[in-house]
């Protein structure tokens, strides 16, 4: 095989899934491709969750075991250190910025002490923000990607695509910033991001091109 695409191979492998025995379990911070009997499927797992989902559907059942979706991710947006960062540190940040109209972002890394927000440096205007990605605690992985649109509704631009082209990470937007009685309120758009595809929470995806 040549080179290259023993590279690619080992980057991302294509695994059959056994249909008569159980499936080796993946390593960390690795990502896969699953060939299944209802068709092909993606699976990554990370230091803070593990994650299985459908690309895929075969018009035919294919020769293969059986694979389900599996989703650990979501137990990151739900854990009680997170919710308080969001609350406290991502929000009223937020919140400064896009009462001058401007964008803001930031991450939330698992450290060897658990979730931490990392804040970064970055210059932005109302429609763009350019950072400077900052140094994590040794060890840490950065889980939570944040954005804010300020007063524009949160969605995923093409920058942000570009931006979430590669690695693993779940992706965040504020956006509709307003303020409800004396509370800063944003709306919120929400994807898992896996080597270029994009998996909203209404479990849609779409393959970066």
């Amino acid at each position: 095989m040549n080179r290259l695409d023993q590279i690619i191979a080992e980057r991302m492998p294509t695994v059959m899934v056994p249909a008569y025995e159980d499936l080796s379990a993946i390593k960390e911070d690795e990502a896969r491709f699953l060939m299944a009997r209802s068709g092909l499927y993606i699976e990554t797992r990370t230091r803070w969750g593990r994650l299985v989902k459908h690309l895929w559907h075969s018009p035919r059942q294919l020769p293969y075991g059986n694979i389900e979706e599996f989703d650990t991710f979501k137990d990151v947006l739900s854990n009680a250190t997170v919710q308080s960062i969001i609350k406290h540190d991502v929000v009223c940040s937020a919140a400064e910025y896009a009462r001058n109209n401007k964008e803001w972002g930031g991450f939330i890394a698992l450290t060897k002490n658990g979730f931490q927000y990392i804040p970064v440096e970055f210059d932005s205007t109302a429609v763009k923000i350019n950072y400077k990605m900052p140094v994590l605690p040794e060890g840490a992985v950065i889980a939570v990607d944040i954005h804010s649109h300020g007063r524009i509704a949160p969605f995923f631009s093409e920058t942000d695509n570009k931006d979430d082209k590669g690695g693993v990470k779940i992706s965040v937007v504020l956006g509709n910033y307003r303020n409800e009685n004396k509370m800063d309120v944003f709306d919120i758009a929400v994807r898992y991001c896996i080597e270029g595809f994009h998996f909203d929470l209404d479990g849609k995806h779409e393959k970066e091109q």
